[in-house]
C-alpha cells in the first residue's frame, strides 16, 4: 500500500496547490465587478466582455476548487450518525461513497461533457452576446478539468481509506463496477434477469422516482457527502431505469448543458462576494467589537447584552448568510461574554441560536440569492402547468424586498422576549454596568467612541441592501461594493494583512465550491426525477390531498420542517423546492410569499431539538458548563416565536408582498 499512499499524497498536493491558486481568483472577481460598477455609474461605460469575464472566472474558479474543498472535507454531509460513529464506520462510508456514488457520477459527467467541448473547440465557438468573450470552449473545457480533479481526489480518498485485506475485495468490486458501466449489454442482461426474478413485475416510473428520493435520504443520513450522493444515486437509478425502459437515457446528454447554464448565471456571482464580506467582518474582529460596543451602549438595561447579541447577530447573519458560520461565530464571540455577565445559560444559548438562524431570512443573504434563482425556474414550470406564456419574474431582489419586513419582525419579536424575560427574571440577564466582570473602566460609556465602532459596519450593510432594493445596483454589484467596503473597514481597524486576505479568500473559496458542487449534484437529481415523471406524480399527489390548496400547503410545510432536522438548507432548496414548488404555485399561491414561507419554515426547523442544525453548531463551541439540555430549553421560546411569525404571514401575506409591490411594478 506504500505506492497507493504516495499516489494519494501526490494527488492531495496537486489539488491543494490548485485550491490555493484559485482562491486568489476571488480577489480578481471582486475587483473586476467593482471596476464594472465604477465604470458604469461614474462614467456610463459598460462592456459585455467585462461582465462575462467575471462570470466565467467565477464559475471556473469554484469548479476547479471543488476537489480542494473535498480534500479539506469542506463538503456538506449529514453527520447525525457519522459524527459519533467509529473510525471504521467513517472509513467504510467514505470508501463506498467514493467508489459507488462519486466515481460513476464523475465518470459519466466527463464523457457526456467531452462531445460538448469537442464541438465547441472545432467550431471556435464564442459568446452568443455581441461584444462578448471569444473561446467559449474554454468555459466548457472547465467542466472536463473539474471532472478530472474531482475524480483524482476520489481516487485519493479510496486509496487512503483502503485498509488490510479488505482492500483487495473493494478494489475487485471497483473493477467490476467500471466493467459494468463499460458494458451496458452485460448490465442489461443482469438487470433484466433480476427484475424477471422479482415476480416479473418491474416498478412503475412513479415508484422509481419515490424510491430514488427515499434512497437519497437514506444515503444522506448515513453520512455520504451530499453533492456526490445526489448525483451518484440519481445516476444509478437512471441507469437501472434505462435498462427496463422507464427512463429515457438520452436525457443525460442534457446534463452538461445544465451545468453550463449554472456556470453562466450572473446571479450566483453574488454568493462568494457576500461570503467574503461576512468572513472579512468576522476575522477582522469588527463583529466582536460591534457586539461589545452595543452591549455597553445598552449597559444600564437588564438584558442589554442579549439585545446587542440579537441586533449584531442579525447584521452578521445578513452579512454571512450561512447559518453554521453565524452560529459558530456568535457562539465564540458572545457566549463567553454572556456567561461572564452571569446570563442564564439557557437564555444565552437560545439568543445565540435564534439570532444565528436569521441569516436564512434577513437580506442580503445567500440563502435568498439561491432561493430566488430556484424560485424563478419553479415559477416558470408552474406557468407551463397553468398555460401562462409569460409569467411574472421572481428574482433575488424580489425575495430581498419580501423577506425584509418578516426578518425585522422576527428581530423585534426576539428582542421583545428578552425584554419580557428581563422584566420577569432580572437575574437571568443582568446589566453590564456595575457587573464585576465588565467593571474595568467600562461603566463610563463614551457614546461618540461607541458610535465610531457601530456605525461603519451598520452603514455598510444598510448601503448594500439599500442599493439593491432601490434598484441602483444588482445583488452582484452591491455584493462587490460590500466586499470592498468590508476590506476597507478591516484596513481602517488595522486588521488587514496578507494572511488575513489569504485566509478570507480560502474560506470563501471552500464555501462557494461546496455550493457549486451541490448545485451540480442537485441538477442531476432533478433531471432524473423529472425523467421518471416524478414532478407529475407530486402534482397529482398534492391535488388529491384533502383541504385543497390549504391542505397541500400544510403538508408541504410539515414535510419541509421535518426534513430540516436532517438536511441542510442547500439540499432542501436545490432538491425539494423544485419538486413541490410548481404545484403549489399552480394552485394559486404567490411565488414570492411561498419563497419567504419556505425560508422561515427551514429557519424554524434548524432551531428545533433534537436535530436542529444550529443546536449542533452551538454545542460544538459551547463550554462544558453549558449542558445540551440548557441549549434545548433555551431555544423553545424562540421556536414558539417562529411559529407565531409563520401564522402571521399565513393570515397576513401582505407583510411579505407589500414592500415588493411598493418598490417594484409587479
Amino acid at each position: 500500500m506504500r505506492i497507493g499512499t504516495r499516489i494519494a499524497s501526490f494527488i492531495d498536493r496537486v489539488n491543494e496547490l490548485v485550491g490555493h491558486v484559485v482562491s486568489w481568483f476571488v480577489i480578481f472577481v471582486i475587483l473586476n465587478v467593482f471596476t464594472v460598477v465604477c465604470l458604469r455609474y461614474a462614467f456610463g461605460i459598460g462592456h459585455v466582455w467585462m461582465q462575462e469575464l467575471y462570470v466565467w472566472v467565477h464559475a471556473s474558479a469554484f469548479m476547479l476548487a471543488s476537489a480542494y474543498t473535498l480534500l479539506r472535507d469542506g463538503h456538506v454531509r449529514i453527520d447525525v450518525i457519522y459524527r459519533d460513529a467509529s473510525e471504521k464506520y467513517q472509513t467504510t462510508v467514505n470508501l463506498l461513497g467514493a467508489l459507488f456514488l462519486g466515481l460513476p457520477f464523475i465518470w459519466v459527467l466527463f464523457f457526456k461533457a467531452l462531445p460538448l467541448f469537442e464541438r465547441s473547440f472545432v467550431r471556435g465557438e464564442r459568446s452568443s452576446e455581441a461584444g462578448g468573450l471569444p473561446a467559449l470552449w474554454l468555459l466548457k473545457g472547465t467542466i472536463l478539468v473539474f471532472a478530472v480533479l474531482i475524480g483524482l481526489q476520489l481516487v485519493s480518498i479510496i486509496l487512503k481509506n483502503m485498509r488490510g485485506r479488505g482492500a483487495l475485495a473493494v478494489l475487485a468490486l471497483a473493477v467490476m463496477a467500471l466493467l459494468a458501466y463499460a458494458s451496458p449489454s452485460l448490465v442489461q442482461s443482469v438487470t433484466a434477469a433480476f427484475f424477471e426474478a422479482m415476480a416479473k413485475h418491474a416498478p412503475s416510473e412513479q415508484a422509481m422516482a419515490g424510491l430514488m428520493f427515499l434512497c437519497v435520504l437514506g444515503f444522506l443520513l448515513l453520512g455520504f457527502p451530499v453533492a456526490l450522493t445526489l448525483g451518484g444515486t440519481a445516476l444509478l437509478f437512471a441507469f437501472i431505469g434505462a435498462q427496463i425502459d422507464l427512463f429515457p437515457e438520452v436525457m443525460l446528454n442534457v446534463f452538461p448543458l445544465r451545468i453550463l447554464g449554472t456556470m453562466k448565471s450572473e446571479t450566483l456571482v453574488a454568493i462568494p462576494l457576500f461570503i467574503f464580506m461576512g468572513v472579512m467582518l468576522e476575522k477582522s474582529d469588527i463583529a466582536n467589537n460591534l457586539l461589545m460596543s452595543m452591549g455597553r451602549l445598552f449597559g444600564k438595561m437588564h438584558g442589554g447584552l442579549g439585545l446587542s447579541v440579537i441586533f449584531v447577530g442579525a447584521l452578521l447573519a445578513a452579512a454571512t448568510g450561512i447559518v453554521g458560520a453565524t452560529v459558530v461565530t456568535m457562539g465564540l464571540i458572545s457566549l463567553p461574554a454572556m456567561l461572564r455577565a452571569n446570563y442564564s445559560p439557557q437564555l444565552a444559548s437560545g439568543i445565540i441560536c435564534a439570532s444565528g438562524t436569521l441569516g436564512q431570512i434577513i437580506p442580503p443573504s445567500i440563502v435568498l440569492v439561491l432561493l430566488g434563482d430556484i424560485m424563478q425556474g419553479v415559477n416558470e414550470q408552474a406557468a407551463e402547468m397553468k398555460g401562462v406564456l409569460v409569467p411574472e419574474p421572481v428574482t433575488a431582489i424580489d425575495l430581498f424586498a419580501g423577506a425584509l419586513l418578516p426578518g425585522l419582525m422576527l428581530v423585534f419579536l426576539y428582542a421583545g422576549w428578552v425584554l419580557i424575560k428581563a422584566f420577569v427574571d432580572e437575574d437571568s440577564c443582568p446589566s453590564l454596568v456595575g457587573n464585576e466582570a465588565f467593571s474595568s473602566g467600562q461603566d463610563e460609556v463614551q457614546v461618540s467612541g461607541l458610535l465610531s465602532i457601530i456605525l461603519p459596519p451598520v452603514f455598510l450593510i444598510v448601503a448594500v441592501l439599500g442599493s439593491i432594493l432601490s434598484g441602483l445596483a444588482t445583488p452582484t454589484e452591491s455584493a462587490a461594493v460590500g466586499a470592498v467596503g468590508a476590506t476597507l473597514l478591516a484596513f481602517y481597524a488595522n486588521r488587514l494583512s496578507y494572511k488575513e486576505v489569504r485566509d478570507v479568500s480560502r474560506s470563501t473559496t471552500t464555501i462557494t465550491s461546496m455550493v457549486f458542487l451541490i448545485l451540480i449534484g442537485a441538477s442531476m437529481f432533478s433531471l432524473v426525477f423529472r425523467g421518471f415523471g416524478g414532478d407529475s406524480y407530486v402534482e397529482q399527489l398534492l391535488h388529491s390531498l384533502p383541504g385543497g390548496a390549504f391542505g397541500a400547503m400544510l403538508i408541504v410545510m410539515m414535510v419541509l420542517f421535518f426534513l430540516g432536522f436532517f438536511l441542510d438548507f442547500l439540499e432542501i432548496i436545490f432538491v425539494v423546492v423544485p419538486i413541490v414548488g410548481p404545484s403549489l404555485i399552480a394552485m394559486g399561491y404567490d411565488p414570492l410569499w411561498l419563497g419567504v414561507m419556505f425560508a422561515i419554515n427551514l429557519q424554524t426547523s434548524f432551531l428545533t431539538p433534537p436535530f436542529g442544525f444550529s443546536l449542533f453548531y452551538l454545542r460544538g463551541v459551547a463550554p462544558d458548563s453549558v449542558r445540551t439540555l440548557d441549549i434545548y430549553k433555551g431555544v423553545m421560546p424562540f421556536i414558539l416565536i417562529q411559529l407565531l411569525a409563520l401564522l402571521l404571514l399565513a393570515f397576513f401575506p401582505g407583510i411579505v408582498t407589500w414592500l415588493p409591490h411598493m418598490l417594484f411594478v409587479r
